[in-house]
């Protein structure tokens, strides 16, 4: 689902930069949901099998024209490969035998949106020498350990998204010189993590020259959750734990200086540092008012309705073999 921006962000025309390369070509004037992350496990019992996929691997290791070994470097797993595939050439990666037994035997991750049907497709082809039926194993049997999903925001800097999440979750606000760059809700031990940064200023820092600048990325992280690939088309929206909106006016009755230092301290903590440092009668009073002025670019539930549709797009619920 993509949703067109309001005409007051401006959008910079796609101007090439001296040793700084595009982004996206293909990118558009537009709101997108991407699946931005996935990392899929198998549990593998039996021995035999377990000796015929490691093989698998140490044969693929050895293939250097089509694979980097990663193996000294892995912490978790005996095993590691990668392989660069699709048109963007993203880096999907291949773990096996892991030195704690209680992790799974195998696990894969890649970036969906970064690797397109086309890259899917060839990762397939990778897992059909690597998995007895490939794909196939990891869509009956897999379980998914984590999953990011991405909306960007094209033409909105990071300083016009004011978040807050549906419950007041531990908030980490990073900046430099009073600007804000990031928004982070929950911890590392949260199952779910809400991360809101300057995407524009992130891809410059890598020789990257984004299509849109300013570009804000809204980024939902879940670990842990163990769904099926199944389960993940069919999902609920985990968009609506966060609301961006604009900063209204004070609420009926509320003094102007309370509300002007309530705002200061928004703009400078975060929305939910902000209201959790109220008594609870103007934390509601004041949580109320913010959600009567919503961003309007920001549209989670339109966004999501086209959720199922962009999983079949990738080709993630397509066996490869025949009926998953």
């Amino acid at each position: 689902m993509k949703i067109a921006l309001p005409k007051k962000f401006a959008l910079p025309s796609n101007k090439t930069v001296k040793g700084i390369k595009n982004e996206d070509e293909n990118v558009k004037e537009k709101v997108e949901l991407r699946l931005d992350r996935l990392s899929i496990t198998l549990q593998v019992k039996d021995k035999e099998t377990q000796k015929g996929i490691l093989g698998a691997f140490y044969t693929a290791a050895g293939n250097t024209s089509e694979y980097v070994n990663l193996s000294s470097s892995g912490k978790r797993y005996k095993v590691n490969i990668s392989a660069y595939l699709g048109p963007n050439h993203s880096h999907v990666l291949y773990q096996a035998a892991p030195k704690n037994k209680k992790d799974a035997f195998v696990r894969i991750e890649f970036n969906p949106a970064k690797l397109g049907p086309a890259g899917i497709a060839d990762m397939k082809a990778d897992l059909a020498t690597l998995l007895p039926s490939g794909w196939d194993t990891l869509l009956n049997f897999g379980r998914i350990t984590r999953y990011d999903i991405a909306v960007d925001l094209p033409g909105v800097p990071i300083n016009q998204v004011h978040a807050m999440s549906a419950k007041l979750m531990k908030t980490t606000v990073w900046g430099n010189g009073g600007n804000v760059e990031t928004i982070k809700f929950g911890s590392k031990k949260s199952v779910r993590q809400i991360v809101i940064y300057d995407k524009a200023k992130e891809l410059k820092i890598k020789g990257v020259l984004p299509l849109y600048d300013p570009l804000t990325r809204v980024e939902v992280r879940v670990v842990r959750n163990c769904i099926s690939i199944t389960e993940l088309a069919e999902m609920s929206s985990p968009l609506n734990c966060v609301e961006l909106v604009i900063l209204p006016p004070a609420p009926l009755g509320a003094k102007a200086y309370d509300w002007d230092n309530f705002l200061c301290r928004l703009e400078r903590d975060g929305a939910n540092v902000a209201l959790g440092a109220l008594p609870p009668a103007k934390r509601a009073k004041y949580r109320k008012q913010l959600k009567l002025h919503p961003a309007k670019f920001w549209k989670p539930d339109e966004l999501w309705a086209s959720w199922s549709d962009e999983i079949n797009k990738l080709g993630l619920l397509t066996p490869t073999f025949g009926e998953a």
